[in-house]
């Protein structure tokens, strides 16, 4: 998957249209567009400020994984300080009690409790208890609830323009991507990135290979076993024909890629995915930029619509578009990329947030 943190039977994407060009070069505030299930809603809550208290159930990792769970907990305490209310916080000892964590939170006097991925147990403890609202970051619950809301992030906008850059700088001509499984979420992903590659052959008159998918037969490489040596194997293979770029979508298995960058000598680089890889891995000198979920300013968004105003349950998608999901900064490889690749990335990025149907690879 693309992301650690996904645990649950209830991801509903839509895939996204392998053409889809997306993303920009430094993050915007996360405003969130897409509703993809029948919406309802709920009354302005009745209280406010310190009165109103908002929960989080986080992941065994912590609350300082450098992950998804600090990134939801800096939401919420944004969303404190723009409006004067309470965080309360919890960690799940492990997977097993994640969902008995959730329900004791519940029934604690919180106005909202944000859920981790586990769709769920979210679905139960909104039914529950119908006077708490719950927002689970990372899933589309498969049971509508007026009380239960979804946050999912669609990457195929700015994997789009990851792939066209990594065509760009590719000095053998061949690149690759690989997913951790073939989930919704990951092969949206991977699709934007082949036709990113599919956008630059098209517009540069290049033959640049995108090894690893076929957005078309939507077959390709998907981990035998999510992990990191997994990771390494296949790797190794798109190094062995020819990749010098690769993008792993397959969440913490995708150190492995990294392990095979570090060690090459400068001959392969990283797109990494989720976050941005130069401010949470230690491997910067082989990440040409990352693919970002802008979690912390969506969250908090969305916190903040709940806190003042009325609960609309509708799952809301993340996107390039709406600033939800963003191409991080070039950080160490950014006097590599010409000064004309980066104006046709940032003219790609400003031309889909201008017009939302999105240009075709070959159009």
């Amino acid at each position: 998957m693309r992301r650690p943190i996904i645990a649950l039977s209830a991801v509903a994407l839509l895939a996204g249209c392998a053409s889809a060009p997306g993303g920009g070069q430094t993050s915007s505030t996360g405003t969130t567009v897409g509703a993809s299930q029948s919406s309802s809603a709920k009354a302005t809550p009745t209280v406010s400020g310190a009165d109103y208290k908002a929960c989080l159930i986080a992941e065994s990792a912590g609350l300082e994984d450098t992950g998804v769970n600090q990134a939801v907990k800096a939401g919420l305490d944004k969303a404190s300080k723009n409006t004067g209310i309470s965080v309360e916080t919890a960690v799940a000892s492990d997977e097993g009690s994640y969902a008995s964590t959730v329900e004791e939170q519940a029934g604690k006097g919180c106005q909202l409790v944000t859920v981790i991925g586990h769709g769920d147990a979210a679905i139960a403890a909104a039914t529950a208890h119908s006077d708490v609202n719950f927002l689970v970051v990372g899933a589309q619950p498969t049971t509508a609830l007026p009380n239960l809301k979804g946050l999912i992030f669609d990457a195929s906008g700015a994997a789009f323009l990851a792939g066209y850059l990594a065509a760009a700088q590719s000095a053998s001509g061949t690149v690759a991507t690989f997913g951790g499984s073939q989930d919704p979420d990951t092969v949206t992903a991977m699709d934007g990135f082949v036709g990113g590659v599919a956008h630059h052959n098209q517009v540069k008159g290049t033959s640049v290979k995108a090894l690893g998918w076929d957005s078309t037969t939507q077959q390709g490489s998907i981990l035998p076993g999510n992990d990191a040596a997994a990771a390494r194997t296949v790797t190794e293979e798109f190094v062995s024909q020819g990749a010098d770029i690769v993008y792993p979508v397959a969440g913490q298995a995708s150190t492995g890629a990294l392990e095979v960058a570090q060690k090459s000598g400068g001959k392969l680089a990283v797109i990494w995915d989720g976050f941005d890889g130069c401010e949470t891995t230690n491997a910067c000198p082989v990440i040409l930029t990352s693919v970002v979920d802008n979690i912390t300013d969506v969250v908090a968004d969305l916190v903040t619509k709940a806190t003042t105003g009325t609960f609309e349950s509708a799952t809301t998608t993340a996107t390039m578009e709406s600033g939800g999901v963003v191409l991080a900064p070039y950080h160490d490889f950014d006097s590599k990329v010409s000064q004309e690749t980066k104006e046709e990335i940032e003219k790609l990025r400003a031309g889909v947030q201008a017009n939302p149907q999105r240009p075709s690879a070959a159009g």
